[in-house]
């Protein structure tokens, strides 16, 4: 068995990119390959990505719920009620 010795190196970046002060320091540690700018910009856009997913989700719900679809609304939420009671 090889003996390999491991560190780590907590690494906190915000969904908007923000940093901790002294993270370049910690990154040299890791691998002086690493830029923060570019843990900065993968963040953002992931958190992109994320944003895109959930609004993309709003706007399908919102267009089901305004289709025939979804014959459920508020107005008939009691009818809802009923109809789930009368299948069990």
């Amino acid at each position: 068995m090889c003996k390999v010795s491991t560190k780590s190196v907590p690494v906190i970046i915000g969904a908007l990119g923000t940093i901790k002060k002294g993270l370049d320091q910690k990154l040299q540690l890791l691998s002086g390959d690493l830029l923060a700018i570019l843990l900065q910009q993968i963040t953002l856009m992931s958190t992109a990505q994320i944003v895109s997913t959930v609004l993309e989700l709003l706007f399908c719900i919102k267009e089901i719920l305004a289709s025939n679809l979804f014959p459920f609304t508020i107005s008939n939420k009691h009818q809802l009620h009923n109809t789930v009671h009368a299948t069990h």
